[in-house]
């Protein structure tokens, strides 16, 4: 994922939470119950990346996400 410039898309924690379920129920349906840890887990980091005001927040999640399989 790219972020060369900040979100506009400010959402509270709450409302970034629930991007969080959202974004694993649709890995879930998407991959049949085929889904890994890894892959809920990567789903989580890339909803908040998406949602995060701060290049260094981004910097430091996209370094613990890994790269992103094509």
């Amino acid at each position: 994922m790219d972020k060369s410039e900040l979100t506009t898309d400010l959402r509270g924690p709450s409302e970034i939470k629930a991007a969080c379920v959202e974004a694993i129920e649709v890995l879930i349906g998407e991959n049949e119950g085929m889904a890994t840890t890894e892959m809920a887990v990567n789903a989580v980091l890339d909803t908040i990346i998406a949602h995060s005001p701060s290049p260094r927040t981004v910097d430091e999640l996209v370094r613990i996400r890994g790269p992103v399989d094509a």
